[in-house]
Order: C-alpha cells, then sequence, then structure tokens
C-alpha cells in the first residue's frame, strides 16, 4: 500500500451472495462501482488498483474482445458480461493518472459460434477522457485460454 492509494470495496456479493429469490444485481453492483470510482477526487499522486477474481472469456463478435462475468451472469443473456477495454475506456474519465488493473478470469471462448460481450452500460465521451491517465492491464491467462486451476476440469 502507497500513501494516496485509494483502497475502495465495491461491495460486489460473491456467486454465492444470491437473495432469497435468487437474484444477485452484480452487474448493477460492478457499474455503480466503476461509476462512483470514475467520479472521485485525486491528488495527481492518487494510483487507482482494481481487482477482479472471478470468470472471464474472450468473445468472438463484432463486439468482441475480453469480458468479466458478474456472478449473475447466464449464458442465455451473454450482456450481462462486462467488455473490459469499455470499462478501461470508462475510468479514463477519471482523476487517477495511474491506474492498475489485475485480472484474475479465464480468457476462452466458451461458446459455439459468434457471440458479443455486453458494453459497459455507460459510455465515455472523449471529451472527458484524461489524456494523462496511465492504464496497466495485468492478465492472469492469456487471450483463448482458461485460468490453470480451470483446466484441471473436464469440459
Amino acid at each position: 500500500m502507497f500513501a494516496g492509494d485509494l483502497v475502495y470495496d465495491a461491495g460486489v456479493p460473491p456467486a454465492s451472495a444470491h437473495s432469497d429469490e435468487g437474484e444477485c444485481h452484480a452487474h448493477e453492483k460492478i457499474v455503480r462501482a466503476v461509476r462512483d470510482l470514475a467520479g472521485k477526487a485525486a491528488s495527481p499522486d492518487d494510483r487507482l488498483y482494481v481487482h477482479f477474481s472471478r470468470h472471464g472469456l474472450a468473445a468472438t463478435g463484432l463486439l468482441g474482445g475480453d469480458a468479466v462475468l458478474p456472478a449473475d451472469f447466464k449464458t442465455a443473456v451473454r450482456t450481462l458480461s462486462l467488455q473490459i477495454q469499455e470499462l478501461l475506456d470508462y475510468l479514463k474519465t477519471s482523476r487517477f493518472r495511474l491506474q492498475f488493473f489485475f485480472i484474475d478470469a479465464c480468457r476462452n471462448v466458451p461458446f459455439e459460434g459468434g457471440f458479443n460481450a455486453g458494453p459497459f452500460p455507460v459510455s465515455a465521451e472523449l471529451t472527458e477522457m484524461k489524456p494523462d491517465v496511465q492504464q496497466f492491464v495485468f492478465a492472469a491467462t492469456s487471450r483463448g485460454l482458461r485460468s490453470n486451476e480451470d483446466r484441471t476440469r473436464p469440459r
């Protein structure tokens, strides 16, 4: 931990934290947390660290790319995934000049045929993006692969 670093618990529940009705709302909580982070006050020396450890995938459709999967993701509603690049673009509107992202998630293609990852529901305006923001993304797996612990499971 460095002086001036932000530690923010988004309060996003694990997969087992569903309500009595079986609802989770993790997608909504992630979106709200990202929007809150983008609006937080920060000094020029503050850093942003984001850690996501859950499921992910690589989408093959026109709106493809790597995506993270909130706890309420369902294969029938693939738009509940969140495109990583759109999350990064949105956080370029924040006041944190140095941003570090640690993504511990698979990046394989788990579905047959082309499909799209879900867009981040709020678009970043180009005029709001800060040109001096530097983002560093560390992915636990290479594109097209599953995580090591997941490779031992049968498909």
